[in-house]
């Protein structure tokens, strides 16, 4: 069985999470506490060397880094078709999967941490409003790749 080495609120786990549901797939969870800083235990760093989350587990195939991850997942559960078939759609889904943690996730989770566990005195406001511009921006660039279609890429 699959088992995923996440921590609830991590996005990148979440989107792992995700793909297994939609894959209909037999998998269990197996929670990574970050605050307690469980990602850098020794046995959690034999699965995966950075200290982070997600990793997966599949019958002794262990993965780290969740858009290798997702890949894995749509060749292993073709039938799930969490990849588009053509060509060009599929490359438009791999643009959107790069996007996402290059463009997308690293202001968002800028922003994400200054609020949420950044002491209200030791925020930092420049770079608060400099990450909530930037997920701004990014958000009408997500909003116009779905601009009349249900799917980033595909159907």
């Amino acid at each position: 069985m699959i088992k995923l080495h996440t921590f609830h609120l991590s996005t990148n786990g979440r989107k792992v999470h995700m793909a297994l549901e939609e894959a209909k797939a037999a998998y269990e969870i197996s929670p990574v506490n970050l605050m307690k800083g469980e990602q850098k235990n020794p046995e959690y760093l034999k699965l995966n060397p950075n200290g982070k989350v997600p990793t997966l587990v599949d019958d002794g195939v262990v993965m780290w880094e969740s858009i290798a991850i997702l890949l894995y997942l749509a060749e292993k559960f073709p039938a799930a078709n969490l990849l588009p078939s053509a060509a060009a759609e599929r490359a438009r889904a791999f643009q959107w999967l790069v996007w996402q943690p290059t463009t997308f996730g690293a202001p968002a989770s800028t922003l994400f941490r200054q609020m949420r566990f950044t002491p209200e005195d030791k925020r930092d406001q420049k770079v608060i409003e400099q990450a909530r511009t930037e997920v701004n921006k990014n958000a009408e660039i997500l909003m116009g790749g779905l601009q009349g279609r249900d799917y980033l890429a595909g159907t």
